[in-house]
């Protein structure tokens, strides 16, 4: 029982501190496992007006989510570095790609 207790205080304490470290962040805040998905979720009905007060912060927003992360990016010239510039300096998503390429050839072929 006291084992449990030391152990909820020590995540209690994780979390506090994570959270506090934020405090002067220009970006979503995020939490431990969850990312910004709870902040997200908070801002459901005004996604765009919540993301487009965060780009007037700061021109590049990354957005950690639990298995993901997101960065939208504000400014054409950042935006040309990224997809331009210096293209295989960044990690692309390929395996979403070929997974949906192999649906779309199941839907065709096999008129699905």
């Amino acid at each position: 029982m006291g084992g449990l207790v030391v152990l909820i205080c020590m995540v209690v304490s994780w979390m506090f501190i994570h959270r506090w470290s934020q405090r002067d962040k220009k970006g979503p805040k995020t939490w431990p496992f969850f990312g910004a998905a709870i902040e997200q979720l908070m801002n459901y009905d005004r996604m765009h007006d919540w993301l487009v007060n965060y780009l007037s912060m700061s021109k590049t927003v990354v957005v950690p989510m639990p298995f993901t992360t997101y960065t939208y990016i504000a400014v054409p010239a950042n935006a040309e570095h990224v997809l331009k510039t210096n293209f295989n300096n960044y990690p692309k998503v390929i395996y979403i790609t070929s997974f949906l390429v192999s649906v779309i050839n199941h839907m065709l072929w096999h008129h699905v």
